[in-house]
């Protein structure tokens, strides 16, 4: 997930940029492109371009729509079978706070995203994007607080939290 592949350094970079440049750190040879725009400004032409699609999006919809895509571009003879080249296989993978999750989908091969979303566990808690970034409702400031103090975030608000905190309470850790 591209959210493990952000540093420090790489703050105030599009993620999907500092996921390319890690790809082909690791693996030279590897072709990799990368977009910034929602996926839905791209058309057909663009997603045939590639013989396989690796997805870290965040969000159920776009999800939904790449795979739906992907579903539509294969096509089948005047037999009513399946045109292998047509297939783009879809690997997908996504985290919540520390718990990952990948498939592999195989265009009207395999289950579907569609068909399996019944498979995603119910959101029990909050990204640590959302947390760490943009802390909106009042339990996302709460779960920071907890991050804080527990040295799971690394930035001088953080930083100014959890020595507030010790010089309060005299220790480093909360447990809940």
């Amino acid at each position: 997930n591209r959210q493990f592949l952000f540093r420090q350094k790489d703050v105030g970079r599009m993620k999907a940029e500092v996921a390319a440049e890690f790809i082909r750190g690791r693996v030279p040879d590897a072709q990799v492109e990368y977009s910034t725009c929602p996926i839905q400004d791209k058309d057909e032409e663009f997603y045939r371009q590639f013989s396989v699609i690796i997805a870290g999006l965040d969000n159920i919809k776009a999800r939904r729509w790449l795979n739906s895509m992907l579903v539509n571009m294969v096509e089948v003879d005047e037999n009513g079978n399946i045109v292998p080249e047509t297939i783009i296989p879809l690997i997908d993978g996504g985290s919540e706070a520390f718990k990952g999750q990948a498939r592999v989908i195989i265009p009207r091969i395999t289950s579907c995203f569609e068909c399996s979303i019944e498979t995603f566990p119910p959101q029990t808690q909050f990204p640590l994007c959302t947390v760490a970034e943009t802390p909106r409702k009042p339990d996302h400031c709460i779960a920071y607080i907890l991050f804080a103090v527990n040295k799971a975030l690394s930035n001088p608000e953080a930083d100014q939290i959890y020595e507030a905190f010790v010089q309060r309470f005299g220790t480093s850790k909360l447990n809940c």
